[in-house]
């Protein structure tokens, strides 16, 4: 069984490698999200993020909590 999967993040269009066989070796499993960030992500995506995604939602979380 192949333990990655090519993927097109919903978000940009990019392609990347989803280690769903293997999540702790994942990219998504290094990146700690925000609540709301993960709230967000999962009410509004259907499949995997890219890593630059999840960074970069996760930052604007991060950002609009700390101005608000």
């Amino acid at each position: 069984m192949n333990k990655y999967e090519q993927e097109v993040c919903p978000c940009c269009k990019k392609s990347f490698d989803c280690k769903v066989y293997d999540v702790t070796n994942c990219h998504c499993s290094k990146i700690v999200l925000n609540e709301k960030a993960s709230t967000y992500i999962a009410l509004t995506f259907d499949s995997c993020l890219c890593n630059s995604c999840l960074v970069k939602i996760n930052d604007e979380f991060i950002t609009k909590n700390t101005n608000d």
